[in-house]
């Protein structure tokens, strides 16, 4: 399939995603419900209450409805509307980068398992983090998928613009691993990144090596200098989030990693404010996608090679039968073959030489007139 006509096909999904969710949205019935008293906290926090922080990804998403509702007011509905918009993007999103790091394959089962989600479509209704964080971890998902279709095509080098991209990167990386422990699901995603630029950097590796490179932006970033920048990112996105937190607490950073560590021992329904039933749908279809897809990718190519197999011994038999009078068609009828009514050259016949030296004539056996005959008691000497 050519790049056309699968930019068509994911132009096509994503409209078909985002209509679902539109017309659930008009004619669904869904009332807003503000069970978890997100909303509610976020217009007290417009009256310069105590922050919310149950968790990092709970204060982030009161502090970012209570800066919607200066603009709207307290309403409930711009939030829903909102709602739907990010679970969009971050939908949107998901699928690309699904696309660009593993495949097509894995990019349609994961992202139609999310998209037909009747969990996910509801809690567009739900004043909850899910869709919020979702659309964050989406962005750094991508930003991945970005970071290796640009390697592949033109490589990676040491120049300023690409070691801010993976600082920056791994910083956002080490913010959502803060806010909810479903940030760590990047981390191994990371690895399989890094895995495939170190397969598509070989080759301009070994040719800079042949050459000498006198500036560092021309010269091709080896994949353990990747990992080291974002391996620091990460954790400078740990600590400065942790930091925030400390400013607001006056809590010691290290406590504050108690503080954090301590939400995972109280696990029910949700953990660290996000439903595990958002975590279960995300690693079905993660899963789904990548050792289904992968499963059936490889049976595809053994069943490909199977069939290169069989053509090959069908070619072999059928020129066996085009040495006999007929031919078989491919669909199994015999049909005899004509005679050749051009004349054809004379068959060719090998010669052989045979000189025979050892039958003479029988004259070649008489004296000759120069012969004489010899007695052993003959001398020689003149």
């Amino acid at each position: 399939m050519d790049k056309k006509k699968q930019r068509l096909l994911t132009v096509i999904w994503i409209l078909a995603a985002a209509a679902i969710r539109i017309l659930y949205f008009l004619f669904g019935g869904g009332i807003a419900a503000d069970t978890y008293e997100y909303y509610a906290s976020a217009m007290i926090r417009t009256k310069e209450a105590e922050p919310i922080l149950t968790s990092g990804i709970a204060y982030a998403y009161t502090e970012n409805l209570s800066k919607l509702l200066t603009f709207f007011g307290n309403r409930i509905e711009p939030v829903v509307i909102y709602q739907l918009v990010l679970q969009i993007l971050w939908i949107t999103m998901f699928f690309i980068a699904m696309g660009i790091i593993f495949g097509r394959v894995e990019q349609l089962l994961s992202g139609s398992v999310l998209a037909v989600s009747p969990w996910i479509l509801k809690s567009v209704f739900v004043i909850s983090p899910e869709n919020y964080f979702m659309f964050f971890f989406s962005v750094m998902f991508l930003a991945l998928g970005i970071f290796l279709g640009w390697t592949k095509r033109k490589g990676w080098y040491r120049s300023s613009i690409c070691e801010l991209f993976l600082m920056i990167l791994g910083f956002g990386m080490g913010v959502l691993c803060i806010w909810n422990y479903l940030g760590w699901l990047l981390v191994p995603v990371t690895a399989w990144v890094l895995y495939q630029n170190h397969r598509n950097l070989r080759t301009r590796i070994w040719e800079q090596k042949q050459k000498e490179l006198y500036y560092e932006r021309e010269q091709v970033m080896p994949v353990s200098s990747q990992g080291s920048i974002l391996t620091l990112g990460l954790l400078l996105g740990m600590y400065a989030t942790l930091m925030k937190y400390t400013g607001l607490t006056g809590i010691s950073v290290g406590e504050q990693m108690i503080w954090w560590t301590d939400q995972f021992k109280n696990v029910t329904d949700r953990c660290q404010d996000i439903s595990l039933v958002m975590t279960m749908w995300l690693l079905l279809a993660g899963g789904l996608g990548i050792f289904v897809g992968a499963f059936g990718q490889n049976l595809y190519r053994r069943r490909l090679q199977d069939r290169m197999y069989e053509d090959e011994g069908s070619r072999e038999a059928t020129q066996e039968i085009e040495t006999h009078d007929y031919v078989i068609t491919p669909e199994g009828r015999k049909v005899e073959l004509l005679d050749n009514p051009l004349p054809l050259p004379k068959p060719h016949v090998k010669k052989e030489m045979d000189f025979k030296i050892n039958e003479l004539p029988e004259e070649a056996h008489e004296k000759d007139d120069f012969d004489f005959s010899i007695s052993e008691n003959d001398d020689f000497d003149v």
